[in-house]
């Protein structure tokens, strides 16, 4: 997805964009970015999901807690691409469970909106505890990444 840049801090090294949703999120910039010295209000870069991960998917409801330092991001991209910046966040939901692969560790779910998606659960995830039709909360961390590459 494209986003415009709102503001950037060089002190700081951080990064605001806004999503073409409206939403804006901060990115922290990595050590050495290449072309963060560039950036400016207006510039429009590609963000994108880089990995998420369900830390907490059970029939109850999320506790504060759950999932707490459960969470190993492993960022991978596509050969030669540097990402410029980072961000993590957690979502909380519920979903309906239409699939599950043990063998994946992911599962497949189907949202209030009735959109679908298939994420990778944490090891600490037990999914013997829930079954296709089950209604679940869900705690996901999702890292996105910043890239500098022009739409």
């Amino acid at each position: 997805m494209t986003a415009t840049i709102v503001s950037v801090d060089q002190a700081k090294r951080l990064v605001v964009v806004k999503r073409a949703d409206g939403r804006t999120v901060t990115y922290k910039a990595t050590a050495n970015a290449p072309g963060f010295d560039d950036l400016k209000a207006g510039d429009v870069v590609k963000a994108s999901v880089a990995e998420e991960l369900a830390v907490f998917l059970g029939k109850n409801s999320v506790s504060p807690s759950a999932g707490a330092d459960s969470a190993k991001l492993h960022i991978k991209l596509p050969g030669g691409t540097q990402a410029v910046a980072a961000e993590v966040g957690t979502q909380v939901f519920t979903a309906k469970i239409i699939a599950l692969d043990d063998w994946q560790d992911t599962v497949t779910l189907r949202l209030p909106d009735g959109l679908t998606k298939t994420i990778r659960v944490s090891e600490y995830v037990n999914l013997a505890d829930v079954k296709v039709g089950d209604n679940v909360s869900v705690q996901a961390t999702e890292a996105a990444v910043l890239l500098l590459e022009k739409p």
